[in-house]
């Protein structure tokens, strides 16, 4: 994996990554930092039973920004009531008078950013407020900054995976069948009654992929909605299966868990 002028190598073998090493180093100048500690603003975090990844630094940088560091933290990413977010809409120039010295853009930014890499608990939050960037009220930016104060008390959560010994999964490691979470809420949209669904496969105990998405059509009843978010994880899942095979893991089936009983029949 190359960024820039950064390099990560990986190889079930020890002796396939020392040979890598010397060649690159006949053509380059390298600095060999062996064990892998951060990369791209990731902090990964080994102990001898599982590896974290995080960006607490990325955290704090946002919120030393946006000067809510060291704030009362919330316990959820979002308080507000949703229906209320989504409800202000219009524009109105009582709830929108003093935003435009706001950098809620860049806030909004700044979140996605972070939700993308390894904070899968704030992307459906960030989502909803990324809606109103041309035309935020008060009130959005007072869920914004709830966020901040959500991640203010959570700064070293990331995603965690189990067995990091050796760091490359063997085969004998890697379960035997693949595992997702898969939800969708119905008609949860207020403005156009659009549903929400939302998915998210594991490997080794973590999350490889997320994503709370908007359905393009309305669902006619909780079942349908609850189907095409199950239909997006399976070809998900079936997508990660290739993938998988093509680094030398193969998995005997999909296990996706539903809470829909209509679908689960």
């Amino acid at each position: 994996m190359v960024y820039v002028d950064d390099l990560i190598i990986m190889s079930p073998k020890n002796n396939t990554v020392e040979k890598t090493k010397n060649l690159l180093r006949h053509k380059f100048k390298l600095e060999d930092l062996v064990q892998l500690r951060y990369y791209f603003g990731i902090n990964f975090d080994r102990a001898s039973d599982h590896m974290v990844l995080s960006k607490s630094a990325h955290c704090w940088h946002i919120l030393k920004r946006n000067g809510t560091e060291q704030a009362a933290y919330c316990r959820t990413p979002i308080v507000t009531n949703i229906d209320d977010l989504l409800k202000n809409m219009d524009f109105d120039e009582a709830k929108t008078y003093g935003m435009a010295d706001v950098p809620y853009r860049a806030l909004v930014g700044s979140l996605l950013y972070l939700g993308c890499h390894t904070r899968p608990d704030i992307p459906f939050a960030v989502g909803v407020l990324a809606i109103f960037v041309e035309n935020p009220s008060r009130l959005h930016w007072e869920a914004g900054k709830s966020i901040l104060l959500y991640l203010d008390g959570t700064l070293d959560h990331g995603i965690v995976f189990g067995s990091v010994e050796p760091v490359v999964l063997q085969e004998s490691e890697v379960e035997s069948q693949s595992t997702a979470y898969c939800d969708s809420d119905w008609a949860g949209n207020v403005s156009d009654r659009k549903s929400t669904g939302s998915y998210l496969p594991l490997l080794n105990g973590g999350a490889v992929t997320w994503k709370p998405r908007e359905q393009k059509c309305s669902a006619g009843s909780s079942t349908q909605a609850e189907y095409i978010a199950l239909s997006k994880c399976v070809r998900e899942l079936r997508f990660f299966r290739k993938f998988m095979y093509e680094l030398g893991f193969e998995t005997d089936k999909e296990v996706v868990y539903e809470d829909n009983q209509k679908c689960m029949r």
